[in-house]
């Protein structure tokens, strides 16, 4: 993020789509690096261990269903193991 000049206190919205090591690498150092207006989404079965490293002044979202997070832009959980897509 750095080398890409982002600053992580000016992220409005962040989203981490699953708890594997390659998506969530550096997780406690970003989210305390958020503003506590940043809106943090998370599948409702995510790690308690990670979700233990966010403050209570954070706005988690636990994502369930499907979730509105802002104008026509909703999160929607799989369910399942694997994902197929037949052409």
């Amino acid at each position: 993020m750095q080398k890409l000049n982002i600053l992580l206190d000016t992220i409005t919205h962040i989203i981490f789509s699953h708890q594997h090591w390659d998506h969530t690498a550096g997780f406690e150092e970003v989210i305390s690096k958020l503003n506590n207006d940043c809106k943090i989404y998370v599948p409702f079965k995510f790690d308690y261990n990670l979700l233990s490293k966010i403050s209570k002044e954070k706005k988690l979202n636990l994502i369930k269903d499907i979730t509105p997070i802002d104008d026509n832009l909703f999160l929607i959980t799989l369910k399942g193991s694997s994902c197929v897509i037949k052409e």
